[in-house]
């Protein structure tokens, strides 16, 4: 790359030279080196030719029509670091905005007109994109990166479909992959005492640092003539009054402080020795990953105050808030480097969407700017799809409509500059993993912290609304199961008096990793013949986040925890079936799990479901049909099998349950009343008690039936037959007893 010194002559003409189609790879800086003629002394003249807007393009853009109605900023008060007046974050002793800032739009962004006869297919469409691609999508798919055959993430399926932008993800801090940003000035240290750099003398501690760059060059033969500028085309020197946003995504592996292994990390922010930023009251509780998702904002003026601090704290409930660790940036480096690491520069050129253009500069504005610092000539616009720069020719292919939908497309123009930026080595869109350090432990990483830093100098105007990095909520859903009957369930015990097979059968259900109570039937007695009839009730409340298809479990570690401790898994529905045991523990009979999200469809009837509908992947056996989502379907019905697994982990049938499972929000749930069991209020639908059979009881509280369904029904000849022989028996001994009497009489003559 060619920077900018006086020993370069002024470029050739661009129309006296053939056009050049750009070379895959090839800057518009690398194309002109060996082009320029170097002649010691000469001092360089940058041609800055301004842009002509096109009328049609400003009211078709209006992000670059109007700038300034961007945000309502206040402008800069000329003070080293102020702090924004809006936001939520404390502050102290200056406050600072710390808002998760809403996707709200702004005068700026011209949004798609959409028409109110569409048909309710396209709006339901358009409502879950707008509910499921958001800048966290983005996120997943830039930094879950498939491997070859492998499926996308699929929380950024939705945003894939539309887009095609991703963000760059460094593993280390932005200056570490920029060389330091040093190509404009080097930074030297200031050490106190003697000059020594003896780090084991007290005395001679860094305590300053200078800026500055040391060029020899020779003198010129006239003596009476100044010598040349070494530097040239640099950026305006004086304070530079800017808007800082800092956008903390995530903590990963922090060092814990806590005795439970665990920390409730928050976030503070100093500019220079100036605490602008507490998020005390936002700390998050029990863990070592924190996603934070904030986004703060600060005034600041660069170079007075340009050393940030962002501090990654553990709160404590009745001692002083411990520091986990630290990460300093040097706002003016980023400010003066070449590579302008003010704004990441985007992929696309949007005024509306997930990719909406966030610099407060347009694409146009910035080549210019680009050029005019590293000495070329301004770019020239053949049209509103090409444009030249340093005699190469970039262009607009159809290719390049495909990076978002055509709606939220930019002006042409810009998007045709913006194609010329990406071939300068400028920082894009980004985000950096930058180390964290204890003051106290200064060789020993403490954890990393994912982030960004945009600089918007106040001179360019307002900045545009902050990008909504809030982390998903989740949204309140209910799960209603309801157990109709079983079917083909093994019978587990012989019965003690008659020695028939039979099972009392009763089902359990919850939502996997403690999302909840877990629910149970009653008991269906004495199925002789593996039927269970229910009519079962369940209603199983959760929290869950649609985009990420996850549920969100809060609850307490142990009973004297402080804080609830935030898990997020997947919706899973854990069903089994068990026989009761009076005297000893329950039989455990079989079981089935429902990933909500991706769950086989239930059989119509009982004699088409069989475990071909789960397909079995240890023999490559694949289900019956495709996977559904509940949450999609919203409902489903039918007959699912029940397995069990073998002594040597095959697949065992054990059954199967007819079921309905039903997915509301909460305003459908309130809506749509509904008891537990068979509880008030009995509707959507009414359950019916079940028809069992009258052999269905519970032996020792009906001895009625008991005798008559058990005793009466299997030893029915035996007891004919013993009320018999004790009916001629008592017959054998009253006439015995009766007959030596009469005898007797009959002997002697008496009557």
């Amino acid at each position: 790359m060619c920077d900018v010194f006086p020993d370069m002559q002024p470029l050739p003409s661009m129309d006296d030279e053939p056009l050049v189609q750009l070379e895959p790879g090839t800057s518009p800086e690398e194309a002109i080196v060996g082009e320029a003629a170097v002649k010691p002394g000469t001092p360089t003249a940058a041609t800055a030719a301004a842009t002509a807007v096109d009328p049609a393009a400003v009211a078709a853009d209006p992000v670059a029509a109007d700038p300034a109605a961007a945000s309502a900023v206040p402008p800069a008060s000329g003070t080293p670091a102020q702090a924004s007046p809006t936001g939520t974050g404390a502050a102290a002793p200056a406050p600072a905005t710390a808002t998760p800032a809403a996707p709200t739009s702004s005068g700026e962004m011209a949004k798609s007109t959409k028409g109110d006869d569409k048909p309710k297919k396209e709006i339901d469409e358009e409502e879950r994109q707008a509910k499921f691609v958001d800048w966290w999508s983005k996120y997943y798919a830039s930094t879950i990166i498939p491997e070859e055959g492998e499926e996308p993430d699929e929380r950024s399926l939705d945003y894939l479909e539309k887009y095609t932008d991703r963000i760059v993800v460094y593993e280390e801090p932005l200056e570490k992959a920029f060389g330091g940003f040093n190509d404009f000035v080097d930074t030297f240290p200031i050490f106190r005492g003697k000059g020594s750099r003896d780090e084991d003398d007290e005395d001679n501690q860094a305590v300053g640092k200078f800026k500055g760059i040391f060029c020899i060059y020779p003198l010129p033969e006239d003596e009476s003539e100044e010598p040349p500028l070494v530097l040239q085309n640099i950026p305006r020197s004086g304070p530079q009054p800017c808007t800082i946003r800092i956008y903390v995504v995530k903590g990963n592996d922090l060092q814990p402080q806590d005795p439970n292994g665990k920390n409730d990390p928050y976030l503070r922010i100093y500019l220079g020795k100036e605490r602008l930023v507490n998020d005390k009251d936002n700390y998050i509780a029990n863990t070592l990953d924190p996603i934070f998702g904030k986004m703060f904002e600060i005034k600041a003026v660069l170079p007075v105050e340009h050393q940030l601090r962002i501090q990654v704290m553990d709160w404590d409930l009745l001692t002083a808030d411990d520091m986990i660790g630290e990460t300093v940036i040097d706002l003016e480096d980023r400010f003066l480097t070449k590579h302008r690491a003010t704004a990441g520069l985007a992929m696309s050129y949007c005024i509306d969407g997930t990719n909406i253009w966030r610099d407060n500069q347009r694409p146009t504005e910035i080549l210019e700017q680009v050029c005019g610092r590293r000495g070329l000539e301004a770019p020239a616009y053949l049209d509103d799809k090409r444009c030249r720069v340093c005699n190469q020719l970039y262009e607009l292919t159809p290719e390049d409509d495909l990076v978002a939908p055509e709606q939220e497309l930019g002006d042409m123009r810009e998007r045709a500059a913006l194609k010329v930026l990406h071939n300068f080595d400028l920082v894009p869109e980004h985000l950096e993993l930058r180390p964290l350090f204890n003051p106290l432990r200064p060789n020993l990483e403490c954890g990393k912290l994912q982030m960004w830093v945009d600089i918007f100098p106040e001179e360019y105007g307002p900045p545009r609304a902050p990008t909504n990095i809030t982390p998903r909520k989740p949204d309140e859903f209910e799960l209603r199961v309801i157990i109709y009957n079983v079917a083909e369930i093994p019978l587990d015990e012989a019965a003690t008096l008659t020695g028939e097979m039979m099972s009392d059968i009763y089902l359990k259900g919850w939502l996997r990793d403690g999302a909840g109570k877990k629910h149970k039937t009653d008991v269906h007695y004495r199925s002789l013949n593996g039927e269970g009839n229910f009519n079962w009730r369940w209603i199983m409340p959760f929290e869950y986040i649609p985009a990420e298809k996850v549920m969100v479990i809060k609850k307490k570690a142990h009973f004297f925890s402080w804080d609830k401790t935030e898990t997020r898994r997947p919706a899973v529905l854990q069903l089994q079936v068990w026989d009761n045991d009076f005297f000893s523990l329950d039989d455990y009979l079989g079981a089935v799990e429902f990933n909500l999200c991706n769950m086989p469809p239930p059989a119509k009837t009982s004699e088409k479901c069989s475990q071909e509908q789960f397909g079995d992947p240890t023999v490559g056996r694949k289900p019956k049909k495709e996977y559904v989502n509940l949450f999609d379907s919203k409902r489903l019905k039918g007959w699912w099998p029940i397995r069990d697994i073998g002594p040597e982990g095959e697949i065992i049938h054990a059954g199967m349950a007819e079921m309905e499972l039903e997915i509301l929000t909460k305003d459908d749930s309130e809506a749509k009343p509904a008891g537990e069991s068979r509880d008030d209020p009995n509707l959507n639908p009414t359950l019916d008690p079940p028809n069992r059979p009258e052999t269905s009881f519970l032996w020792f509280t009906s001895p009625w039936k008991t005798f008559k369904y058990i005793i009466w029904k299997h030893y029915k000849w035996w007891i004919i037959g013993i009320l018999l022989l004790l009916l001629l028996g008592a017959a054998i001994a009253l006439f015995l007893y009766s007959a030596p009497g009469y005898s007797v009489r009959k002997a002697f003559g008496f009557n």
